[in-house]
């Protein structure tokens, strides 16, 4: 994996945790936002049908005060048997259903029911029981007593009940008795609350309520129909709330259940996607531009850096230099490459001057040597140049060393270096140190003939520097044999060349010593350079 690769990676998982992080705390924090208002909401949508169904409570209370604050009525009870004739024309079972009542009883003081009115249908049975309308007669007797409403379970179920004390118009007048107006809240009354609520209610038994209810206590606002506490049990889809509703006595009539989708949740859940979704997105948007740039500032200079640094290492090009546009790290770092370069270039250049040079004599030695015949040898053969090769050995040396010392023999090779370089005058000549006495001078573009001269000179200039030699048989003077090839068709290799020269410098020395001896192949040679 590449650094690019790498950083990528890197910035993915940074900005993946920290997104993650982030993510966790917004989703606890809408969470717990998101928790308040759908409680809210919950209460709202609680205090909305109760709104509701205490509308219809205070229109009945409205009715039944109209009802029992009339004369009529009040005189009706008072003396009922002779006012039957007002009864059937006032409370029929059509002026019932005019109103919207289910039923209707008259009752004097005693709580005994003077008249019982019922529309046709399911009211048609209906009985309230001696013991309620005791209880309602006896709190109406106290002198602008508010009328008593709520629910009031019965055998045909729920019904909404008010009981106003009968007084004339004026409110004037004794107390005479009670009148109780119920609704029965039927499937119809129930439907018209959904509809005015727009949520699903049902009305269930007092001991109905679930058993895993989260209770908020309070919750509810002031209603007439009971407690303010509320239970809350949610679902998956839905909201189910609960509210214990009491009779008119205060003892549990019934269970409200009231459900609501989970409208604000479900977009909450959305709100929560999209925002994952977005964070993903910018994440990954963010790491790949900073990847890009890093890839841009970084990497791809760091490629150019490596690049740069391979090339020179695999052609040992030290004397080249990295480059690096701009001023920071980067181009610190090259810059500080670059001293480290010239350093090995000038110990690679000492090196190599000191594995290519002799350091006795200072000339190039056999490594040297050998390089420059194998160029010279194939640009020969390319060009059909000529190229000649002399070999020399100092004549009895040993002798020469055991007499003067190794000292002496040190010096005597140092002149004959200096011979040699004195007579080969061209740029292009070698002469090299390929081993003790023995010394190779390499021609190229030299003919035999030339060959031949420079060895003359090379005995002339030697002679001159009158080196004396005791224990030599040839002269009184330190002098050298020569072998002398030029390449030949025959030589394959510059080894072939180099076995020739051999050959003709133990010829030479077979021959007396102090001599050239040219070896002179039958075939014929190459073309010659003009």
């Amino acid at each position: 994996m590449g650094i690019r690769s790498k950083i990528f990676l890197a910035f993915l998982l940074c900005f993946g945790l920290v997104g993650w992080l982030s993510l966790v705390l917004l989703q606890q924090r809408m969470e717990a936002e998101f928790a308040a208002l759908e409680r809210v909401d919950l209460v709202e949508n609680m205090g909305r049908v109760l709104k509701v169904m205490d509308a219809s409570v205070g229109a009945l209370n409205s009715q039944t005060r109209d009802w029992a604050e009339w004369t009529d009525m009040y005189e009706y009870v008072q003396a009922a048997e002779r006012q039957q004739a007002w009864a059937q024309r006032n409370l029929d079972g059509q002026a019932l259903d005019t109103a919207d009542l289910s039923f209707v009883d008259i009752l004097d003081r005693q709580g005994h029911v003077v008249l019982a009115v019922r529309t046709p249908g399911e009211a048609t049975n209906v009985r309230v029981g001696a013991d309620v309308r005791r209880q309602l007669v006896q709190a109406m007797q106290v002198a602008a007593a508010p009328a008593r409403c709520g629910l009031l379970p019965l055998s045909q179920g729920l019904a909404l009940v008010c009981a106003g004390r009968i007084s004339r118009s004026d409110r004037t007048g004794d107390f005479r008795g009670a009148v109780l107006m119920g609704r029965l809240v039927d499937v119809r009354r129930v439907s018209q609350w959904q509809e005015q609520t727009g949520l699903g209610l049902r009305l269930l038994g007092a001991d109905a309520l679930p058993v895993q209810l989260d209770w908020w206590k309070d919750a509810l606002p002031e209603h007439r129909l009971g407690l303010r506490d509320m239970g809350v049990q949610v679902q998956a889809q839905r909201n189910l709330m609960y509210a214990a509703l009491t009779d008119v006595s205060g003892q549990m009539a019934a269970t409200l259940e009231v459900s609501a989708p989970r409208e604000l949740f479900a977009r909450t859940q959305a709100l929560q996607a999209r925002v994952v979704a977005q964070a993903v997105l910018s994440s990954l948007c963010v790491a790949v531009l900073l990847a890009a740039a890093v890839h841009w500032l970084l990497v791809r200079r760091l490629r150019t850096f490596k690049a740069q640094l391979q090339s020179l290492a695999s052609d040992a090009a030290w004397s080249r230099r990295i480059r690096v546009p701009g001023k920071d790290e980067l181009s610190v770092l090259a810059s500080e490459v670059n001293l480290m370069l010239d350093m090995i270039e000038g110990q690679v250049r000492d090196l190599t001057a000191q594995s290519m040079t002799d350091t006795l004599t200072g000339l190039p030695n056999r490594r040297a040597f050998e390089m420059r015949l194998a160029l010279e040898f194939g640009r020969a053969r390319r060009q059909e140049h000529p190229l000649s090769l002399l070999v020399l050995d100092v004549d009895f040396f040993k002798r020469f060393n055991d007499r003067y010392g190794h000292p002496a023999g040190d010096e005597a090779l140092r002149t004959v270096a200096e011979v040699l370089c004195a007579a080969c005058s061209r740029a292009e000549d070698l002469a090299a140190r390929i081993g003790g006495e023995e010394f190779s001078v390499l021609l190229p573009n030299t003919p035999m003939d030339g060959a031949v001269d420079i060895a003359l000179r090379i005995e002339r200039l030697l002679a001159a520097k009158v080196l004396p030699h005791a224990d030599s048989e040839v002269a009184d003077y330190l002098t050298v044999s020569i072998g002398i090839a030029t390449i030949h068709v025959l030589d394959e290799t510059p080894h072939a060349l180099v076995e020739r020269t051999d050959r003709a410098l133990y010829a030479a020395k077979a021959r007396g010593r102090n001599r050239y001896h040219c070896d002179v192949p039958s075939l014929p040679k190459l073309k010659e350079a003009a």
